[in-house]
Formats: C-alpha cells, structure tokens, sequence
C-alpha cells in the first residue's frame, strides 16, 4: 500500500509538472503572435504614411517650380525679310514675307517662339524679326549666348548703306543700326548713341565681350558715334556713307574711343 502511494504522488506530480509547462508555452506563443502582429501593424503604417505624404511632396515641388519658373511676356513681332521660314520640330509650318506680323512669346538662344494668327507656334531666326515699339520687352536669356547672336545678326548687314536718320535694312545711322539689331533680339534702345550710352553696365576696354555697345567722341560733340563689339579687338558699325556698315580695328579708333556698354 505504501509502495502504491508513492506510485501515486509521483503521478500526480508529473501531470502538475506538464500542466504548468504546457501554460507557458500557450503564453509565449500567444505574446509571440501578439508581438508579429504589432511588428506588421507598425510596418503597414509606416508604408501607408509614406504613400500618404508623397502626393503633398510632389504638389509642393510642382507648385515651387511654378513660382521659380520665369515670366512670359509678349511683344508684337514683324518679319523684316521675305520667306522667313517658321519651324517646328525642324519642319517647316509657315513662310511669312516681310511686313507679316505675329506674336512673339519667348527667345531661345539666336530663335523668337511665335504664335500665329492662326494659333500654331514655331521659330523663327532673330535675324529676321523686329519687335514693334509697343511691345514689352523679353526676358532677358543667357548674356554670353544673346551677346554672340548679337554680333551675327549685326554681320549680316555688312555693306549696307549709311543713311542719316536711318533704323532699317533700308539703311542705317550709327545709332540706328544698333537700336535695329538690339531691336531683333526684344531689347528696345533709343535712337541716339547719347542717350544709350546711359544704358546698360559700364565696362572696361579690357573686359569687352562681343555685344557689346563702344561709344565714340568727335571732337567737343561728346559722344557721337556707336558700335557692336564683335570680339578679337573688333567692332562693327554704321560708318559713313561711302562705306555703310563695315567692321574696324578698335585700335584704330583708339583716339576716339570713351566707353562701352553691357546691356
């Protein structure tokens, strides 16, 4: 009888003993569970965070490119040339003939975008536009850029002829023939070298960049006389009336020489 007690007790504390381990691995496994759902609650959260506040991130940065985004002003523009070519894409969607007017709505480079009457847009080369005087000015583009297209421009009427009083390819003065240029690229000048040498930065003889205006001194007139640096110690002017537009050694007028100009 004693031998079966002791049978018994054993048992018994056996069955306490797998009772209470079988508890605590339920609890272990029920915090395990709890502690994974937490982990992936807070790992969707994050996730839906994310997803959440990319939309306001995108609509800032477009609403800050906006406001950085530079001003678009029109001027009235009229083609000085005949079969001025208007491209798209490198295609060609319209010739115009001198005197045609349309809409210039930006400069890129040595080109004016325009909009036709009929709505259509393209480019045109600056060479071949003149602004009216109503229009407002374009923004201003890269100098460097502005400054070589300047001088292209400028080049292309060498050997036109001296006209007193002249501001067309009909014929020029020295005043005129820089208002003219400048006037293709959305930059509007007075017709006096006077009056543009108040234009403008003051720039030193050593520091000339083509585009540039070089004003000029005859006797006590004061300034009288102006040019387009053309770069190379060079520059390109209306100069008589038996040379027209011609391009000269700076040096050679040296003598002459008062200031220059960065518009």
């Amino acid at each position: 009888m004693k031998i079966n007690a002791n049978l018994t007790l054993r048992i018994c504390l056996a069955a306490v003993a797998i009772l209470l381990f079988a508890g605590s691995g339920s609890q272990a496994s029920k915090g395990n569970h709890t502690n994974i759902q937490k982990k992936n609650h807070s790992v969707s959260a994050t996730r839906y965070a994310k997803r959440s506040t990319s939309p306001k991130k995108s609509k800032v940065s477009a609403q800050k490119r906006q406001q950085n985004a530079p001003e678009m002003r029109t001027a009235c523009g009229r083609a000085i040339l005949d079969d001025l070519a208007v491209r798209q894409d490198e295609e060609v969607i319209a010739v115009l003939n001198r005197g045609d007017t349309f809409t210039v709505i930006g400069r890129h480079d040595n080109k004016f975008q325009v909009r036709l009457d009929d709505g259509r847009e393209g480019f045109v080369h600056t060479g071949g536009v003149s602004l009216d005087d109503g229009g407002e000015p374009l923004p201003a583009g890269d100098r460097y850029s502005t400054g070589s297209s300047v001088v292209r421009v400028a080049y292309a009427y060498r050997g036109a002829r001296y006209r007193s009083g002249g501001s067309s390819a009909s014929g020029f003065d020295c005043s005129g023939f820089v208002k003219f240029v400048y006037a293709s690229h959305g930059i509007k000048l007075p017709h006096s070298s006077r009056a543009m040498f108040n234009y403008g930065t003051p720039v030193a003889k050593s520091n000339l960049k083509p585009g540039d205006l070089v004003f000029f001194s005859y006797g006590r007139r004061g300034i009288s006389h102006v040019g387009i640096y053309a770069g190379s110690g060079k520059f390109i002017h209306a100069s008589t009336h038996s040379t027209g537009v011609r391009v000269d050694s700076l040096n050679s007028y040296h003598r002459r020489y008062v200031g220059a100009r960065r518009l």
